[in-house]
């Protein structure tokens, strides 16, 4: 019997894009508050990327292949554009 390929979008992949997207949505957030002197908007994204990170640290490592690595790059690179857009948007 022929072994099929797994699915790109699988729950393991879709939480990798997830929490990509969301580190680097505040990340970029952060970056436009700081940019425009709003410190307490940067205050509490920066606290928001310290919680998340802290909480990935102990799992991003485990995760399996190149699929896995794109999805969670293909969200940060989500995050980078809705963090920034959201982040102007928010003024």
């Amino acid at each position: 019997m022929k072994k099929s390929k797994p699915s790109m979008i699988s729950i393991e992949n879709v939480g990798l894009f997830f929490r990509g997207w969301l580190i680097v949505f505040f990340v970029a957030l952060n970056t436009v508050f700081i940019a425009e002197a709003s410190l307490g908007k940067a205050g509490l994204s920066g606290f928001m990327i310290s919680m998340l990170w802290f909480l990935n640290a102990r799992t991003a490592g485990q995760t399996s292949g190149f699929t896995g690595a794109f999805c969670y790059a293909l969200g940060a690179a989500v995050g980078t554009v809705t963090g920034a857009w959201l982040g102007h948007a928010w003024r």
